[in-house]
């Protein structure tokens, strides 16, 4: 089953993610951005992948198409994240 929630404006990604998460029901919840970059095919080998009993499942790019600034922010975030000791996606 498809809802859909309509907010009273842009309120950002994070802030639409979270009212999406607040409203879903079911065992599973699947986050896909609406430019496709992860392809909503991939959502089978994601169920696949959770129902070995992973609490969490990421998807990583094979070969990221970003500009190369947009590669060196995210590893410097990346960087200062581990050093914070936060913690970061997987294969980072």
């Amino acid at each position: 089953m498809v809802d859909c929630i309509v907010l009273s404006r842009n309120f950002g990604e994070h802030n639409a993610v979270m009212a999406g998460l607040n409203c879903a029901e079911g065992d599973y919840c699947v986050i896909v951005d609406d430019d496709f970059q992860n392809p909503p095919s991939e959502v089978r080998a994601l169920l696949e992948e959770i129902k070995k009993g992973h609490d969490v499942v990421y998807v990583r790019y094979e070969s990221k198409r970003h500009s190369f600034f947009r590669n060196l922010g995210s590893r410097l975030h990346n960087w200062m994240a581990i050093r914070l000791g936060r913690p970061i996606h997987q294969g980072a």
